[in-house]
This record gives structure tokens, C-alpha cells and sequence, in this order.
């Protein structure tokens, strides 16, 4: 199917984002680890939160830092803006800062989403943006579903014209 298809996702559009703390569990991993670390990562930081008598505020978060062959993500679960806990093992409670995003939503297989990075990418370049943070990825559905959705958020900022 082409990019432009319905299953490579729906337009890209820059949205305000209003900031979220999530409990996240963090780790440095090759590629082809990356299902089972989310998959341990929502199990324990669910379980984490359950501890701390309360309840995620939204669906499961993943973000990732590439580093040749091994990503650095943290994956876990937005918590309301008041939530604490003690960090342990592995565990802790980090913050996305709010700001301007570029989104896309890809609905299909989760090999699609490196393609949303390349579009939201591309979009950033055509429109006069820049990458401003480290982008994020939010679970609509679960693996369970035939095609699942993602949302793809990439924090941007106006590119600054070029000195002359």
C-alpha cells in the first residue's frame, strides 16, 4: 500500500500539548527487543501504579533514543499531574514537557510507524518546523487488534531562518 494509503495514517498536524507525567520503565535495547520490553515495561509500570492506588490517565506510552543498533525507551503509563512514587528498579516517574507537536495517527501494522517518523519528518521540513524533543508514540489499541492505532507525537518548533 503507498504512503498515501489509509493504513499509512491520517494527516500530520501540529497541536498544542499540554505536558504529562508518566511512570516509565527505562532501558537500553537492541531492535528486535523492543515488543517484549513494552510488554514488560505496561505490566510492571501498571502494576506500579496499582501499588500507588491509582490508575493510568491515559493509554501506554513508548519514547525511544537511537543510538546505532540499541534504542534507549521508556515505556509506560500517563498518571494524573499530582501522582508520586519512590523510583525503583528501573522504575521512575519522568515528565513530556508541554509544547507544539507535530501528530500523525497510523492505523495498521506497527512496522508502518517508522514510515509516520519519516512523514511527521518530512512535514517539519516542507512547513518551516524543527524537531524540539524526543518524540513519542501512544497505543490506541493493543497487538490484539487486526490494525491497531498509534499516535505519533514529535515535540517541533519553528525553524529560525538561516543567518545571511
Amino acid at each position: 500500500m503507498s504512503e498515501s494509503g489509509p493504513d499509512a495514517g491520517t494527516d500530520v498536524a501540529v497541536e498544542q500539548f499540554d505536558g504529562l507525567r508518566v511512570v516509565v520503565l527505562e532501558r537500553t535495547i537492541e531492535r528486535d527487543r523492543i515488543g517484549a520490553f513494552l510488554s514488560e515495561a505496561f505490566m510492571a509500570t501498571a502494576a506500579a501504579i496499582a501499588d500507588a492506588r491509582s490508575h493510568p490517565a491515559g493509554p501506554p506510552v513508548a519514547r525511544y533514543d537511537m543510538d546505532d543498533d540499541r534504542f534507549m525507551v521508556q515505556a509506560g503509563f500517563p498518571v494524573a499531574p499530582a501522582f508520586t512514587m519512590t523510583p525503583a528498579d528501573g522504575l521512575k516517574v519522568d515528565e513530556v514537557t508541554p509544547g507544539p507537536v507535530a501528530t500523525l495517527t497510523v492505523q495498521g501494522p506497527y512496522e508502518q510507524i517508522p514510515q509516520a517518523y519519516q512523514r511527521i519528518s518530512g512535514w517539519m521540513a516542507e512547513h518551516g518546523y524543527r524537531p524540539a524533543g524526543r518524540p513519542w508514540e501512544e497505543y490506541l489499541d493493543g497487538p490484539e487488534v487486526a490494525s491497531p492505532r498509534t499516535v505519533v507525537r514529535w515535540p517541533c518548533a519553528f525553524a529560525e531562518p538561516a543567518a545571511h
